[in-house]
């Protein structure tokens, strides 16, 4: 597979995964905290469910970020030496 295509489906993955991490992050900052909150769900989704969605997709965003990085450390370091 051509270099320029692996980039563009790490990208794409990691714009997706992004949005999701956004919006899984919202949810938690909505939810209601304290005793009775392990009853509350969103979309049928408890809030424990949400948290480890969360921190899941969390781990691939890194995972992403870190392959993106690798993809294109050359324009990086040009980046770095031109200042």
């Amino acid at each position: 597979m051509d270099m320029r295509k692996i980039r563009l489906v790490v990208d794409t993955v990691l714009i997706a995964v992004f949005v999701i991490l956004t919006l899984s992050g919202f949810v938690l900052y909505i939810a209601p905290s304290g005793p009775g909150s392990k009853y509350w769900s969103f979309l049928g989704i408890n809030k424990y469910k949400w948290g480890m969605l969360h921190t899941q997709i969390g781990f691939v965003f890194i995972l992403l970020v870190l392959i993106h990085f690798w993809l294109n450390r050359k324009l990086f370091i040009g980046l770095i030496k031109m200042k």
